[in-house]
């Protein structure tokens, strides 16, 4: 069996209880409305300084999967490969997310203004990134 699946929402990241869909990925409705809220939040950020030609990609990516998304909903797929592309997918935006935090983290941005990004209290991102992401 593969390692347990933790909740989505980077605050929490409590162990998903077994047998549960594989579509879930918050342990409770409160998890589901707090990530909910940090995406609103990250969409009305401020881009960082120099970060324009990224924040840009993103945009037009975001903008990609939601015509793809629109096409999904009228194409059968019998064999569940869309949905393990969609997680394949999903995976990589969390190791991106990784990655940019390690950048501001190295750059000398403290888990504070790292925490604001996130939309996260300072001890929840240093909680979820500390091991994964370099930095002071």
């Amino acid at each position: 069996m593969g390692e347990p699946r933790v909740c989505a929402y980077a605050a929490c990241g409590r162990v998903l209880p077994r047998g549960s869909s594989t579509s879930r990925r918050h342990c409770s409705d409160r998890c589901r409305q707090a990530c909910h809220r940090e995406r609103i939040r990250a969409a009305d950020a401020p881009p960082v300084a120099g970060s324009e030609e990224l924040a840009r990609a993103v945009r037009l990516s975001a903008a990609e999967l939601a015509r793809a998304s629109t096409a999904v909903a009228s194409t059968p797929d019998a064999d569940g490969r869309l949905v393990r592309e969609v997680v394949a997918l999903r995976d990589l935006l969390d190791q991106v997310l990784v990655a940019a935090v390690t950048h501001d983290r190295a750059h000398g941005d403290s888990w504070t203004v790292v925490a604001a990004g996130l939309g996260v209290h300072p001890e929840a991102a240093r909680r979820r990134y500390r091991n994964r992401a370099a930095g002071p």
